[in-house]
């Protein structure tokens, strides 16, 4: 009986302190809060560059919708070569990279690094996906003004 008690309460303070328990173990109590909140990590590879005049676009145009859309979201880009950025976004405690690579026909967007957003080499924290569908929202966004 003793330790039916014990071990009802060892889960209920793993249950409401995942934290600080430190654990994070395949099936349990805070596994199952940790899945509820990723999902496989959201990539775009070689989005197609369209432009609002239907002409194709320059490398600068796209330099400069990727820049512009970076800005509106609050993420800084660091040019590590033309036709390629490391774009990095600070959410409260959460820190998001990613590489973005463009030419004049497409675009891509990869996963780089994180911090405090779950990512366990497959998935990763759903915000994290929302925050790169935006970005690539606000690209096309950018594209379509050329």
């Amino acid at each position: 009986m003793i330790r039916r008690i014990l071990l009802v309460a060892a889960l209920a303070l793993l249950w409401a302190y995942p934290a600080e328990a430190g654990w994070f173990v395949k099936n349990s109590p805070t596994y199952a809060m940790a899945v509820g909140r990723t999902e496989p990590v959201y990539n775009i590879d070689n989005a197609t560059v369209a432009t609002g005049s239907g002409a194709k676009a320059t490398v600068e145009q796209v330099r400069t919708a990727i820049v512009q859309a970076a800005a509106a979201r609050q993420w800084t880009l660091n040019e590590v070569e033309p036709g390629h950025f490391v774009a990095t976004v600070h959410v409260r405690s959460h820190m998001a990279q990613v590489d973005i690579k463009y030419s004049t026909n497409n675009y891509s967007v990869n996963y780089k690094n994180s911090d405090n957003l779950l990512y366990d080499g497959a998935d990763i924290h759903r915000n994290y996906n929302k925050w790169i569908k935006i970005l690539q929202t606000e690209i096309n966004r950018a594209l379509a003004k050329f």
